[in-house]
């Protein structure tokens, strides 16, 4: 058989997801433009589909024409950037994925001829079975029996699958993502026997103090790192088996420091979304310009739509960033402090229409951040993180087991200080604790401090005080001491 004759498993270049980070295009892109990085794709998708992976450098002028480009151009791409080898009057990516593309084709080999084998088996089974078949209905005390077995099979194979789809109705198929037994780190591990799961139309809240994990479980995820054992699954399969363009395909991701691409203007970041699988970019379609008009508009975005980045304040970059990935249109999106630089009113807007992409669009949402509130208004789900452990559940479920969360201790800063009891919503309690830790190194849990609304009450050594400030309970607590 002729091996060349087979589909090419073009995936297995596994640069697609990340080439648009790679320093050599960042400086093709900034001297030559977006048109540059098309001609990149172009030279890429040529050699796929190539025998031997290699293109004549003579016959250039032939894409120049196919692809109303020039030769020059086409030129500067192959010979400029260290992008591509050159031998023998010939161009292609590199030697060791020559050499991988050729195991890879004897492997589908291999499988195709396993499949013909396997085939022509089943094949001689069904002519037996159809023999015996035969056999039974020329005997006239059995004709009945074989329809009857059919009927039979024809039953339990519909029964089988009602109780699939009841099972997909029940929440009992499969998650799509799962992590399983996995630990997670580099040399020494950050988070240890993580068992946790999302699926379409989950919100869920990654949460820890800095420095436990998140960030790296994360890029586990993403498999930019490796796990330290046990598995992570996209749709059943393990990333390890997934290239980064298929990862890519299947989840968006904005971390909370992103490289800004030179010259790059809002419009053009958000529409880079739409090339995160496609072999190069030259001009959207109508339908995906009409999207990332969209996504501009749902950011409140118009203003800036031209301006470039570099130019934009940290907030505005932030929903840029955001809009990428949501012009990427992946079934999950991770977003790592995804609020972070926002004012109150952007906040709100981003986190209504993540909310809005889970529930109406049925998409999936992990983002992290240090503010539980954000669970409780928020998500649905949350991961914490703490002691190398991942606690996950309903977000009411993990805010009420874990005290660390909701607690103002959390920001102790004064080993000295001992709260007095307070009780108040959990804003004005927080708020009266940093005031109190901050102006007391002492033991005041002989007071008790209640919010009544417009007024606070102290109680203290059978006095009681009423206070309209924490300014003024600070006064009436020294005046105590």
């Amino acid at each position: 058989m002729n091996v060349k004759s087979t589909k090419k498993e073009t995936c297995y270049f596994s640069h697609d997801a990340n080439a648009k980070d790679d320093f050599k295009i960042m400086l093709l892109i900034e001297e030559l433009g977006l048109e540059g990085y098309g001609i990149f794709w172009v030279l890429i998708e040529t050699l796929r589909e190539q025998q031997n992976y290699k293109y004549p450098i003579k016959l250039l002028s032939v894409l120049a024409r196919k692809y109303n480009t020039t030769l020059v151009k086409l030129e500067v791409v192959v010979k400029n950037y260290h992008l591509f080898q050159i031998e023998d009057d010939c161009f292609f990516y590199s030697s060791s994925l020559n050499r991988r593309m050729q195991k890879m084709e004897e492997a589908i080999e291999q499988r195709v001829i396993a499949g013909k084998i396997s085939a022509a088996k089943r094949k001689q089974k069904q002519i037996e079975q159809l023999k015996q078949l035969e056999v039974n209905l020329s005997s006239s005390d059995s004709n009945e029996r074989p329809l009857n077995e059919c009927s039979a099979n024809a039953q339990q194979i519909k029964e089988n699958k009602i109780k699939e789809n009841n099972s997909c109705i029940r929440g009992e198929s499969n998650m799509f993502l799962q992590i399983k037994n996995t630990t997670i780190g580099y040399q020494k591990p950050l988070i240890s026997e993580v068992n946790a799961s999302l699926d379409y139309g989950d919100v869920c809240l990654l949460i820890g103090n800095n420095g436990v994990g998140k960030t790296t479980l994360i890029k586990s995820i993403l498999h930019q790192i490796s796990t330290l054992n046990g598995e992570i699954l996209i749709h059943q399969k393990n990333i390890e088996k997934l290239t980064d363009k298929e990862i890519a395909e299947q989840i968006a991701v904005v971390f909370a420091k992103s490289q800004i691409p030179a010259n790059y203007t809002t419009e053009d970041l958000i529409s880079l979304g739409k090339f995160i699988h496609l072999p190069y970019y030259y001009q959207l379609e109508k339908e995906d310009l009409e999207d990332v008009n969209n996504i501009i508009s749902q950011l409140k975005l118009e203003e800036y739509r031209n301006i470039q980045l570099q130019k934009l304040s940290d907030g505005n970059l932030q929903k840029a960033f955001i809009g990428r990935a949501l012009a990427q249109n992946s079934p999950m999106i991770i977003l790592d402090e995804p609020t972070t630089h926002l004012d109150e009113e952007n906040k709100i807007i981003i986190l209504k229409l993540l909310r809005d992409l889970a529930k109406n669009h049925n998409k999936i949402i992990l983002f992290s951040s240090h503010d539980w509130r954000l669970a409780k208004e928020f998500a649905d789900k949350i991961w914490f993180i703490n002691d190398q452990n991942l606690q996950e559940g309903l977000a009411e479920d993990i805010l009420l087991k874990n005290n660390l969360l909701t607690n103002p201790r959390l920001f102790t800063i004064n080993e000295e200080f001992v709260s007095p009891e307070i009780i108040a919503p959990f804003l004005e309690k927080e708020m009266l604790y940093s005031a109190l830790q901050k102006n007391f190194k002492r033991d005041l849990s002989g007071f008790k401090i209640e919010f009544q609304g417009a007024f606070w009450e102290i109680f203290y050594q059978n006095n009681r005080f009423s206070c309209q400030s924490i300014d003024e309970i600070l006064l009436s607590i020294r005046n105590c001491l």
